[in-house]
């Protein structure tokens, strides 16, 4: 796999050149960036062409370190967000997009399923409440018994309704 545009992985770590040579970086520099290997970087830049398609998730999945959250990079036509998976409140599907809102109420479409959402998130932390919700364990303010089978969750923040209300997600246990 290769991108479309060009990554030039700097870093005081030399642990992850491997990773970022995976993913087709142009070059990998290590800190203090020495003159001569910034030139070359550059050269290197100047020469590269490619017409594949830019992967942001693989990207990021070569920044991962052990102890650091895991995140997710979204692209808002020509921004990219970062999103920290421990910012995430919960995961939803609607209309066929899935969406993640964070605990400050903010909404953004993902790239992919919710069932690789599921493969991504922290099983300790998240927990897939039915078929077209994921949820952040912390995030639930309420339970109530709904009927045997079903428990109603009241979400923190409020999952806003395509109507602006506000509605509860239905659960099975």
């Amino acid at each position: 796999m290769k991108f479309d545009k060009p990554v030039i992985f700097t870093t005081a770590y030399d642990q992850y050149a491997i990773q970022a040579f995976k993913v087709n970086a142009i070059d990998y520099l290590l800190k203090p960036i020495k003159q001569a290997e910034l030139e070359q970087a550059i050269l290197k830049f100047k020469q590269w062409k490619s017409n594949a398609v830019f992967d942001y998730q693989q990207l990021a999945k070569a920044m991962q370190q052990e102890n650091q959250p895991r995140r997710l990079l979204i692209k808002l036509g020509q921004t990219i967000r970062v999103v920290n998976m421990n910012e995430a409140a919960y995961f939803y599907t609607e209309n066929k997009i899935t969406f993640v809102v964070t605990k400050e109420s903010k909404r953004y479409p993902l790239d992919f399923s919710l069932e690789k959402v599921e493969e991504l998130v922290d099983e300790k932390s998240f927990f897939r409440i039915n078929r077209q919700f994921i949820v952040n364990i912390q995030s639930i303010k309420e339970m109530y018994a709904y009927s045997k089978s079903r428990v109603k969750l009241e979400l923190v923040p409020p999952l806003r309704s395509r109507y602006g209300g506000q509605h509860r997600t239905l659960s099975r246990f």
